[in-house]
């Protein structure tokens, strides 16, 4: 099945120039993988990935699932032990935060449709008006960052979201806040409109963003391995790369945490995504209700993506970057194929583009199957 698609880049940083990586040596034990044809595209995608990439898969296919974790080692790639590691999943957070909103839609604390001014306990300059809908869905009008974010005393290019605070967030919304376009008409991604989603449904519940996601999403799917803050990891972090290849610092955030902030493995992911194949949860089927469409090969639920073959056939899909990690996740509801994809290579690497291609090869494939 031929799949066309858009990609969409969540990275919260510019991409930059790097010096081409040499060819790395096929290592790979084949028989690890689902399939021959599934080891080479991973090599064939990762190769060029600098030494100490690691990355972890999980395949899901019709109720098998397999792990596979492979890591690029003295100019070789090959398959390493498979244990529950971790990596910062970037934007793909925005997927937990739609989830959680999906969950208080079904308990009737909030309307998709309603503005969340009737929620949220600061002004809003102009009195603008935007619903809980539109921010999950990326049509509100807001720019893709606040622009009192960079300007801020003490911030840090290698740790952006560190020091942006609530009070940041409601003297931006108080006293700067401008539309890019008409709140309702317009795809336009934002990770303001994300962190705003999340900081909105903190005060819904009257519960800080972290907690209510660790209660509402993380104990309710199982995913015990997940978390906000490397600290809180207690073993297999994956140490994340810059766009050189060389160690970088791991991303703190604070009021923009909806948009970017979740710590998992594929593990966890297997999980969240097993609930959505098993049905029966009101929440997660609303999650993935059609909301807008993008373009013809687009539209967009509630935080996922939902990517249009030409066959018909569909699948749901969001991806993440940060300063030192990148990662994709996949699935097909109908088809009960998925794939979860997490890499220590940089959101500001030419290469991270590959790990959506891979992504999206890789599901191709495992429908082949």
């Amino acid at each position: 099945m031929k799949i066309v698609y858009t990609l969409i880049l969540s990275a919260f940083t510019l991409f930059s120039c790097q010096a081409q990586t040499s060819e790395a040596v096929n290592g790979f034990d084949t028989t690890q993988f689902p399939s021959e044809a599934i080891s080479l595209k991973v090599y064939e995608q990762t190769k060029r990935f600098p030494n100490n990439t690691q990355i972890s898969f999980a395949f899901l296919n019709e109720g098998q699932e397999t792990f596979v974790d492979v890591k690029r080692d003295n100019d070789t790639l090959s398959v390493i032990a498979h244990k529950p590691y971790a990596y910062e999943i970037g934007s793909v957070t925005k997927v937990f935060t739609s989830t959680l909103l999906a969950q208080a839609i079904t308990e009737g604390r909030v309307s998709l449709k309603e503005s969340i001014t009737n929620h949220y306990n600061a002004p809003f300059s102009g009195n603008i008006e935007i619903s809980f809908e539109q921010l999950a869905n990326h049509t509100s009008g807001l720019p893709r960052l606040p622009s009192n974010i960079f300007n801020a005393q003490g911030f840090e290019v290698n740790n952006p979201y560190k020091i942006y605070d609530k009070a940041s967030l409601d003297s931006y919304l108080a006293d700067q806040l401008e539309l890019e376009n008409k709140s309702g008409t317009t795809y336009g991604y934002s990770n303001l409109g994300a962190g705003l989603l999340g900081q909105t449904l903190a005060q819904v519940y009257d519960t800080p963003y972290k907690k209510l996601i660790s209660e509402k999403i993380f104990k309710v799917f199982g995913m015990k391995q997940s978390t906000f803050g490397n600290v809180n990891v207690e073993q297999f972090l994956v140490s994340g790369l810059d766009k050189d290849g060389q160690s970088v610092s791991f991303w703190d955030m604070d009021a923009m945490a909806p948009a970017g902030a979740i710590i998992s493995t594929t593990e966890d992911l297997s999980l969240f995504v097993k609930a959505h194949f098993a049905g029966g949860n009101d929440a997660l089927a609303l999650s993935r209700k059609r909301t807008h469409t993008i373009n013809n090969n687009m539209d967009i639920a509630l935080g996922w993506h939902i990517i249009k073959a030409q066959s018909g056939q569909k699948f749901y899909w969001h991806n993440g970057a940060t300063g030192g990690f990148t990662s994709s996740l996949a699935m097909d509801v109908d088809t009960r194929v998925a794939i979860a994809l997490l890499s220590n290579i940089s959101g500001l690497s030419p290469e991270s583009g590959k790990v959506d291609q891979l992504c999206f090869n890789l599901m191709r494939l495992l429908k082949e199957e």
